[in-house]
This record gives structure tokens, sequence and C-alpha cells, in this order.
């Protein structure tokens, strides 16, 4: 996701992943909140696809409240409306959203053995916005992770990714979705983990925020937005 500021020579700039969700029905992208840091919240963009120039209506942000100075990790997240888009000038779709209508979030200690972590973002490594062809060019990283512990900061954990050589730099993979996996007989079952806030190549660690944070605050933002909805 990034910011348009069309009065700038290069208008377009991009920082950090979000991901889109489907929650009640009703579709939102969440993201870390310090990726929108110095952002106008008016002039933020989502594309449609990693390869659009078309982006999604937004249409109100909500970002984590601090209670603790001291502990701010968890209140990392910001969440986005969305309107529901139609087929643009290509026809095609948008990247079909993580369901949470259909997968279970998952609040843990430590996951369940032969389970593994997943996650899955846009690395400034793979990716950047080309002006002389015109182009946002966006790859995906999509990495296993084994989960390492609980952080001392409240409703956060730390997972280390089995590999990350590959990559020249991993910066920008704040606000990726952490699944967990789970195998289920030759199937396996997803989980919706939590948001990832930070992490560093050297080390290979990623820290993210847990699930039930994210469903509790999404919860709250769409009976917000139901009842404005609903209102004459």
């Amino acid at each position: 996701m990034g910011e348009y500021d069309e009065s700038d020579e290069y208008p377009y700039w991009f920082g950090g992943t979000c991901f889109l969700v489907r929650y009640l029905n009703k579709l939102y992208a969440l993201t870390a909140k310090h990726v929108l840091k110095n952002m106008d919240p008016n002039a933020i963009r989502i594309p449609r696809r990693p390869d659009s120039r078309t982006f999604l209506t937004l249409t109100k942000l909500w970002t984590g409240k601090i209670d603790d100075p001291e502990d701010t990790d968890y209140a990392d997240w910001a969440i986005v409306a969305a309107e529901e888009p139609g087929e643009d000038a290509s026809g095609d779709p948008i990247v079909p959203p993580l369901d949470l209508d259909a997968i279970t979030p998952v609040s843990f200690s430590r996951p369940p053995e032969g389970c593994k972590l997943a996650i899955r973002g846009y690395p400034i490594g793979l990716s950047r916005v080309s002006y002389d062809e015109q182009r946002l060019k966006w790859q995906a990283f999509a990495g296993s992770a084994m989960y390492v512990a609980p952080t001392s900061w409240k409703h956060c954990h730390t997972a280390r990714f089995d590999d990350v050589s590959g990559i020249d730099n991993i910066d920008h993979m704040s606000g990726s979705p952490v699944v967990l996996v789970c195998p289920q007989g030759s199937k396996s079952v997803i989980y919706f983990a939590g948001l990832a806030v930070r992490g560093t190549k050297e080390s290979g660690l990623v820290h993210f925020i847990d699930a039930k944070v994210i469903m509790t605050a999404l919860m709250k933002v769409n009976s917000e937005r139901t009842s404005q909805a609903s209102s004459p």
C-alpha cells in the first residue's frame, strides 16, 4: 500500500504490506499502523492487484489506541474500510481477501505439534515503482516460520523465518498476515494467527500481534460501520 500526491513529479510512494479481509460480509484492508506514518489518510492507495494502476475505494481509517506508553506494539494495527469493487477496465478481479468468516482465528502461547506459521508480504527487495515503464512492480514473498515465543510485550509473539536467503531486504513486510498451518489427514487447516509488525533479515525474526487483538478491533470497527450505514 502507499500514498498518492498528484502535485509531485513522482506521485506514487509505496512502503509496506497490507492484506484484504472479508469480515461479516464487509471488505477491509489490514496493515501495521506505522506503515501509514506521515501519510495523508485521504491519499492512501491500495492497488486492486499487485500489478494494477487502479485502486480500491477506501472510506474510513481506524488505528490502534495506546493505553500504556511503555508497551505499544499491540496497538500497531490499522484497519481501512473498503467499498466492494466492480471489475476494472481489464476485467480482472481484486486479490482474493482472507475470509475471516470461514477461517478460524487462533490465539496461543505455543502452536500445536506439527503446525507451522506462514507469512506472505511484499518486501522492498522484490518490489519497485518504475516511472519510466509506468509500472508498479510487486512480487510477493511467502515464507514458512517456526514459532519462537510470546514476547515481553503483551499480545505479541516472535517467529523465525525458515529461509530468507533469496531476498536482499525484508523491509516492508510489516502489515503481512500471519497464518497457522496445521496438517489434518491428507489436508491442511489454516488459522488466522495475527499481523506482522516488524522483522529483520539478519536475525530472521518477525514480530507479530496476536489474532485476538485484530479480531477484537475488527468487531468494534464493523459494529461502528454497520451503525453508521443504518443511520438516517
